[in-house]
């Protein structure tokens, strides 16, 4: 499976599940040890850690859903269509 299989990076018809990723990725910023980027920088760039986040999660799925259960949730939500709330609202 490619990671375009799961999440067309760069699509615009796809900004809500860019945007839900950019804040999931700055909530657990330190898990996927990408702290020392600030949040801005996060949101610039999020195709590519999405890049980076998606290739790992498929190289070694079941040891990546045991340490970021979070993101394993997410994608299955995401890959059902399911945005979650805003994070104003």
């Amino acid at each position: 499976m490619a990671i375009d299989d799961i999440f067309p990076l760069g699509d615009p018809a796809h900004d809500a599940m860019r945007g839900e990723l950019a804040r999931l990725f700055i909530a657990h910023k330190t898990d996927l040890a990408i702290a020392h980027f600030a949040d801005a920088d996060i949101v610039a760039r999020v195709d590519d850690v999405e890049a980076v986040v998606l290739a790992r999660f498929l190289s070694c799925r079941e040891r990546f859903v045991g340490r970021f259960p979070w993101l394993a949730d997410a994608i299955e939500r995401l890959q059902r269509g399911e945005l979650a709330v805003p994070m104003d609202g």
